[in-house]
């Protein structure tokens, strides 16, 4: 028993589990997006809902004037939850195709080569506290069969071009979270930066996806995907030299927070005194 006692089992190792990659995190950010999914649900919910209530509005309506007695109450109920579930809906709906949509849309072979990355590392972040990186039962089987990932089930060159181009769109994501979280700075360019950076990401799935399909055309299929790559390398470093400069005057213009208001006053009261300073040492 002592020599249970003092025994030390390690089937893993006592390495860190590997970080997600950038497409296993883009994946879970925005793969199913991508697939159409996003938002479906609850506008399909909400259609059920104004359906439901309309029915049933009408149905008590006919009954207040068939019958005698019938609660006038149910139909001004039915009938108020019926307005406002259409009413929700269709803000819903407005707000789901507002801003600027990519042109580009996943190719059939786009579509297959998502759903292969899914069905391999996960729908979901496994990063959470639910899953498996996120407890220690999880972290201990994970050392022990180890950590799937998106790269597992590409190419290698299919796997570092993915690879290079989730990099750029989730450094680009997080910049336009950081804007819209920041004060003081125009969000005017936000929706066509969001639009730009999926444009380019989706076309370099099709293009990846192609290749997995036909090796044959690593050559061309590599040309052009670099220059997607190198598009969204771009964009992220313009805007990420926009977003640590100085604001500009159009940002100032378009801000409306407390701080900049408050600031802006107290930089004219200092200019007004200022004026009538020079103004009394010249006379």
């Amino acid at each position: 028993m002592k020599g249970w006692a003092n025994l030390n089992i390690n089937l893993g190792g006592n390495e860190d589990i590997p970080q997600p990659s950038s497409i296993d995190r883009f994946f879970w950010a925005k793969g199913v997006r991508l697939f159409g999914y996003s938002n479906h649900q609850w506008h399909l919910a909400g259609i059920i809902n104004s359906i439901a209530h309309s029915i049933a509005a009408v149905i008590f309506i006919a009954l207040s004037l068939l019958s005698k007695g019938f609660p006038v109450v149910l139909p001004i109920i039915f009938s108020t939850a019926a307005v406002v579930s259409l009413v929700g809906t269709f803000w819903n709906y407005r707000r789901m195709r507002k801003g600027v949509q990519s042109e580009v849309r996943l190719s059939g072979s786009g579509r297959k080569l998502l759903f292969k990355i899914g069905q391999h590392i996960g729908w979901h972040d496994h990063d959470s506290i639910n899953n498996m990186r996120g407890n220690q039962w999880g972290m201990w089987w994970a050392r022990v069969v180890g950590v799937k990932t998106a790269s597992q089930v590409l190419t290698p060159v299919g796997a570092q071009l993915l690879e290079a181009g989730c990099i750029e769109h989730n450094r680009i994501s997080g910049l336009l979270k950081l804007a819209k979280g920041s004060t003081g700075r125009s969000t005017t360019l936000l929706p066509q930066i969001q639009a730009a950076s999926d444009e380019a990401i989706v076309t370099l799935i099709n293009q990846i996806a192609l290749h997995e399909e036909a090796p044959e055309t690593q050559s061309v299929i590599e040309s052009q995907s670099q220059i997607q790559i190198e598009k969204l390398h771009e964009l992220a470093d313009r805007y990420e030299e926009v977003i640590s400069g100085p604001v500009t005057l159009a940002d100032r213009l378009s801000s409306t927070t407390v701080m900049d208001n408050v600031l802006d006053q107290l930089r004219l009261e200092a200019q007004a005194h200022e004026e009538l300073r020079i103004m009394d040492h010249q006379e």
